[in-house]
């Protein structure tokens, strides 16, 4: 019975009452009740006052607009649950340091966080983002990612550094859609890899990758795999020692 409680909430708390937005939820959720049960608990605890201005920002903007989509709390979350889950952070052993590299709204984070993890967390502006975070209260260190100079420094390790929807590693001399090359890669990894605990992993998703040059996008893959990366869902891991 909870869980077709909690489903009839999710339901209600979308103001997108349509077939489309419902099985999104359903793709998104798998219809797991762990899943399920964190989105409904996350929502439960934003204050009345923020859901109001997130769905505010979202129906003066538009649902299909970059100024409007991102403030799309329930479809976010949902991802960012998801997200948590497949990296089975959900069902947690201990408390884990994650930092999350272009956070963007720090949705991914504010999962983390209640379910127990400390994050931190990084992303090359603030603008509509930073609204978002501010009314999360999600910190983020403001950053731009180089292949020579990938992260600020932090005091602490990190036993998981992930890059969820990231479009840094598109830009190459200037020029989007262009990926790194193996060099730049493994500028990026060497850095990475002094900031990553003993038995951590990094976590990369395959945001856009649909508009890189098929040709390079297919050498940087060749270099995965001989990095040893490994595929999930649509991104790759890494294990500390095969960067």
């Amino acid at each position: 019975m909870s869980f077709v409680k909690d489903w009839r909430y999710l339901i209600d708390f979308s103001y997108r009452d349509s077939l489309v937005s419902h099985l999104e939820l359903a793709r998104l959720t798998q219809m797991r009740q762990r899943r399920i049960a964190l989105l409904v608990d996350l929502l439960r605890n934003i204050p009345d006052d923020v859901v109001c201005s997130f769905r505010d920002r979202l129906i003066e903007k538009g649902v299909h607009t970059k100024g409007g989509k991102y403030f799309d709390l329930l479809t976010h979350l949902a991802r960012a649950v998801s997200d948590a889950d497949k990296l089975s952070l959900i069902q947690k052993k201990r408390r884990l340091n994650v930092l999350d590299l272009g956070t963007g709204c720090g949705y991914f984070p504010l999962v983390c966080r209640h379910v127990g993890h400390s994050v931190s967390a990084i992303d090359k502006q603030q603008g509509k983002y930073g609204y978002a975070r501010e009314k999360l209260s999600i910190d983020a260190v403001q950053w731009e990612i180089t292949p020579q100079n990938p992260l600020p420094k932090f005091e602490q390790c990190f036993d998981l550094v992930t890059a969820f929807q990231p479009v840094f590693f598109l830009y190459r001399s200037g020029h989007y859609g262009e990926p790194w090359n193996s060099e730049e890669w493994e500028d990026f990894f060497s850095h990475l890899k002094g900031t990553i605990c003993t038995n951590g992993k990094f976590y990369l998703g395959a945001n856009n990758t649909s508009l890189a040059n098929p040709s390079s996008l297919l050498a940087m893959r060749r270099h995965f795999r001989k990095k040893g990366g490994k595929r999930i869902s649509d991104g790759w891991v890494f294990e500390k020692n095969s960067l």
